[in-house]
């Protein structure tokens, strides 16, 4: 627990804005900031999260084993003993019980608990560390997003923005490390929570929130070819591995914003605004959209210039 108490005390927005506020608590000369940034503090949460899971698992396989379903028994069965066990914080409580009787529990109930619950809390801050580091790293990318590009709604070329390549390399650097060093049901759980947060931070931030009216159909055909670069730069992390899923919501939108204008955007608004529930839903399924709610549709239309 220390070891992530550490870790959000270093990372605090106090100091990082007041670099002497932890004089005496870290070694002269240590630079804080790289000890909670990138990839050298995804692996101090790495390390946290493996101890405490590690432990649990331990003392879950102790409590299984006979001799201390028998001593925890025999806990409960003597007065003395089970004194001695209420006045320990770490064991869990007992209950008065004659030989012979079916006690509930282990001696370590208590503690695979609060592993448990450190390892959650190691699993929470993994995910908060990397969507903080590729969120801040998209802030150029969001600055820049409306300034006039030179290609053209027809031209299918993939070009990554130089405001991209910071913010996805650090994205595929931190993903490689989990799938690397996690269980694939841990490394995946973590990735879709990261994912799933991502997409919706790029989506709000560029289409349904602050993107209305200022897409050009040309903008909104590039915006779905740099959509497409987060799952390609989630599969190079995670090679084996299907990752498109988290990003659905991202990608349902861009769908929409990229629609070519004229005849075919002009449908997407009938089908979308004045259609009926099974029409907008034949459009939403003709286009691939999977994971939006007609009025988001709609938010994601009104962005585009022509709407």
């Amino acid at each position: 627990m220390s070891s992530l108490d550490a870790f959000e005390t270093l990372s605090s927005a106090f100091v990082r804005a007041v670099p002497g506020a932890l004089a005496g608590q870290v070694g002269a000369g240590v630079d804080t900031r790289r000890l909670t940034s990138g990839n050298e503090g995804l692996q101090r949460l790495l390390k946290a999260y493996a101890s405490a899971h590690a432990m649990k698992e331990t003392m879950q396989s102790w409590g299984d084993s006979i001799f201390f379903l028998e001593l925890w028994s025999e806990i409960n069965e003597r007065s003395a003993l089970r004194a001695k066990v209420e006045a320990h914080p770490s064991l869990p409580s007992t209950v008065q019980a004659h030989k012979g009787d079916q006690v509930q529990g282990t001696l370590f109930d208590e503690l695979i608990s609060q592993y448990a619950l450190i390892a959650t809390r190691a699993e929470e801050m993994m995910i908060r560390h990397i969507c903080s580091e590729v969120e801040t790293e998209l802030k150029p990318y969001f600055a820049k997003q409306w300034e006039a590009s030179d290609l053209n709604e027809e031209d299918d070329s993939i070009k990554v923005p130089a405001t991209l390549v910071s913010p996805l390399t650090i994205l595929s650097t931190h993903l490689a490390l989990l799938s690397k060093t996690l269980s694939a049901a841990t490394a995946a759980a973590l990735y879709r929570r990261v994912a799933s947060s991502i997409a919706s931070h790029i989506l709000q931030r560029s289409v349904l929130h602050f993107g209305r009216g200022r897409l050009t159909p040309a903008r909104g055909a590039e915006f779905a070819r740099e959509a497409g670069l987060w799952v390609e730069a989630s599969q190079m992390a995670m090679p084996n591995r299907r990752v498109e899923a988290p990003w659905q919501r991202l990608l349902d939108g861009a769908r929409l914003v990229a629609i070519k204008q004229g005849e075919e955007f002009e449908n997407a608004k009938s089908a979308v605004w004045n259609g009926t529930e099974e029409q907008c839903a034949e459009f939403a399924e003709s286009l691939g959209i999977k994971s939006l709610d007609r009025k988001e549709m709609q938010d994601a239309l009104r962005a585009r210039s022509d709407c």
